[in-house]
């Protein structure tokens, strides 16, 4: 569908919304009862011609629409018919509450299917924000009812459940608001369509004087949000609204944290508000919001502090491993022979390392490609690590070369060793090496470079063995 079809449906609801300020109560019913037909037509519209999948959360929110519509009728029923009817007030409450369970529900799966796996600074932003805003709310719709006189408990139950189900609603919209999914038209009228009937039941809660169809203002947002329902169904990003995906962790920006910063200001805020004008002091519930708000503000630092211990850790492993190979590079190579003969003077044990060069790796590359020559490295790194002792370190240390850190082993050991490793060389490829026991107090430059100086006498003499580096008088 073209979005010239979402247009004219938002131009057609604004135009019942404006008729509904400017007319009386029987005009204001009709023009309320169609806004809301609209609404669930373009609903089953967007439904047939748009075919989302999965389709099932827009079902549910078409659900809510129609409950909500029968709970009109019963109200009209109620205030037009039946003004005295106790069981049409329950019937009445029941219906409505039952549209706030299918928009709930429809929420609920567009959040689980817009959600990339478990997203826990997303879940606890969206706790924060859910938290303060349903501070007013409660202090607006709740607090009146409960210090009203004694009133049925059945009455008393209906009358806590709508703002408690406003908090529900408003915590998943602060779900969707956060997560890290694309934005898209349909979406933001999605949101658009919620607030606007959460904002007909605080209309209704404070300014409201019931005995209509619906408040005054109250019905203006109820109107709206029919509009904005029927539009975001319409809009031809409404396919991939609650379309299964993973989207990356949304990010801390500077703008997110500073919402979040304003909306965990805003209980102490009420309450300096309250203190200042002279009104009672609601303690409690501003009290349990702020501690609420002050253990959400720990767990989200907390999940920042592991997140950014395990980024560390990544880039230090990326930093001291091969990206082909998987075994350690060069630059661990430097710091862990370094360590190793730091170890080996204060203790007086024996290091002996060994330089691996596969042979004729440029002739291999060049017959078979540069794709068979980076296989053949990998194999090679991945049949030696399983062969090498547990104190045994493999390493890249350039090109076609290798390293190997031999702690507690002998010259002898390590020729072994290398031949039990060549035989597990790939591709029936073979290699030379150059070994190099440490002695005395020489440095890791000159033992690596006598071990170098063996790799080359090894290729020397014919390639595919090993040879021992001689000792030199310094190192002896």
């Amino acid at each position: 569908m073209g979005p010239w079809a979402c247009r004219g449906f938002v131009a057609a609801g604004l135009v019942l919304a404006l008729g509904f300020l400017l007319t009386g109560p029987v005009s204001q019913s009709v023009l309320y009862g169609m806004a809301g037909a609209a609404a669930s037509a373009a609903l089953l519209t967007g439904l047939r011609r748009q075919r989302p999948r999965p389709a099932r959360a827009w079902w549910l929110v078409w659900a809510s629409v129609q409950i909500n519509l029968t709970g009109d009728a019963v109200l009209g029923l109620r205030v037009w018919v039946f003004p005295d009817s106790a069981a049409l007030v329950l019937l009445e409450s029941t219906v409505y509450l039952m549209s706030y369970l299918a928009l709930a529900a429809g929420l609920t799966v567009i959040v689980h299917n817009r959600s990339a796996g478990r997203d826990r600074g997303a879940t606890i932003d969206s706790a924060i924000v859910a938290c303060s805003l349903a501070l007013p709310l409660w202090l607006v719709a709740v607090t009146p009812v409960l210090d009203e006189p004694a009133q049925p408990v059945a009455i008393l139950v209906f009358r806590l459940a709508f703002p408690i189900g406003d908090a529900v609603l408003l915590t998943l919209l602060a779900r969707l608001l956060v997560s890290g999914s694309g934005r898209s038209m349909s979406l933001y009228l999605l949101l658009a369509a919620v607030c606007c009937w959460l904002a007909g039941d605080v209309a209704n809660a404070v300014l409201a004087e019931r005995g209509t169809l619906a408040s005054y203002w109250g019905g203006v947002l109820y109107c709206l949000g029919y509009t904005a329902f029927g539009a975001a169904a319409l809009h031809p990003s409404m396919p991939a609204l609650a379309t299964t995906g993973s989207a990356p962790a949304p990010r801390l920006t500077t703008g997110r944290l500073t919402v979040l910063a304003g909306l965990s200001l805003l209980p102490p805020a009420l309450l300096l508000g309250q203190a200042f004008t002279g009104r009672q002091v609601q303690a409690v519930p501003i009290g349990v919001a702020c501690v609420v708000l002050f253990l959400l503000v720990v767990a989200r630092m907390v999940g920042l502090t592991r997140e950014v211990e395990r980024q560390a850790r990544e880039l230090s492993d990326l930093a001291s491993r091969d990206a082909l190979t998987g075994v350690g590079n060069r630059r661990s190579w430097d710091a862990r022979l370094h360590d190793a003969v730091t170890a080996a003077h204060d203790a007086g044990g024996t290091l002996v390392i060994a330089l691996l060069d596969l042979d004729h790796f440029k002739r291999y590359n060049d017959t078979h490609g540069h794709q068979a020559g980076d296989r053949l490295l990998k194999g090679a790194a991945a049949a030696w690590r399983d062969v090498l002792r547990r104190d045994d370190v493999l390493y890249r240390y350039g090109g076609e070369e290798f390293g190997l850190i031999l702690p507690g082993a002998s010259p002898g050991d390590a020729v072994k060793l290398t031949e039990r490793l060549r035989e597990v060389v790939p591709d029936g490829q073979s290699f030379s090496a150059g070994v190099a026991a440490l002695h005395g107090t020489e440095t890791v430059e000159e033992l690596v470079a006598r071990a170098d100086a063996a790799l080359y006498e090894a290729k020397a003499h014919g390639r595919s063995r090993a040879r021992v580096a001689a000792v030199t008088p310094k190192a002896a």
